[in-house]
């Protein structure tokens, strides 16, 4: 969940930035934030992506509009006895669907996205329910593009910060700094031509202008 009451860092808006600008540019306004957690751990950041695909494809059929999304994907690192450490979960920003609630949302991806949890009973935190999605309504841009992207930050934790944005299914980001494998320090290149994506894909970026 956002904590709203979080106070941004400067290291927080310099990993946003350029984030931030190309939602303006491309007119983009998120209103749904997605977490989805899976049944069992998921190591590998390529099933990730074909889920990704999945549910953005599905999402775009069902409400016949051209939604825009930012996928990042996350680690579970809380808690190193866990049989969830170390495994991925997503955080999904997603464009509005006119009449369509945070309810109706869930719902849909629940009974037609194979890739959620059921709810269980949460063995590793003091939380009584391990929900498989969670929906809430964005209620501030760089709040929301912080919290998902936090993991950049984290390569002292075994996170690989080229692969916490979803380059391949974004509509956002697909130039981030840390999509390039860069620092932050080099967030200036981040409007410009991009590069390839990163080696494990070897395919290339649109221009992002």
């Amino acid at each position: 969940m956002i904590d709203y009451k979080y106070k941004m860092k400067t290291r927080d808006y310099q990993r946003v930035e350029s984030l931030s600008k190309e939602m303006w540019h491309k007119s983009i306004m998120f209103s749904y934030f997605i977490t989805i957690l899976y049944e069992k751990p998921v190591t590998d950041e390529t099933i990730v992506a074909v889920d990704n695909k999945h549910l953005k494809l599905l999402l775009r059929r069902k409400f016949k509009k051209d939604i825009s999304f930012l996928f990042t994907n996350e680690k579970h690192l809380k808690n190193d006895q866990s049989k969830w450490f170390n495994s991925y979960h997503r955080h999904i920003l997603m464009s509005e669907v006119n009449g369509v609630s945070c309810e109706d949302l869930e719902s849909f991806i629940r009974k037609h996205h194979k890739s959620v949890s059921i709810d269980l009973i949460n063995h590793d935190t003091k939380f009584a329910t391990r929900k498989g999605i969670v929906i809430e309504p964005v209620k501030e841009f760089n709040l929301a593009l912080s919290y998902v992207t936090k993991q950049i930050e984290y390569p002292q934790l075994n996170v690989d910060r080229d692969k916490v944005i979803d380059a391949s299914n974004s509509d956002i980001g697909k130039n981030h700094y840390s999509v390039r494998g860069d620092h932050r320090d080099y967030r200036d290149r981040d409007l410009c031509r991009p590069r390839t994506i990163p080696k494990t894909t070897n395919r290339f970026l649109s221009v992002v202008h």
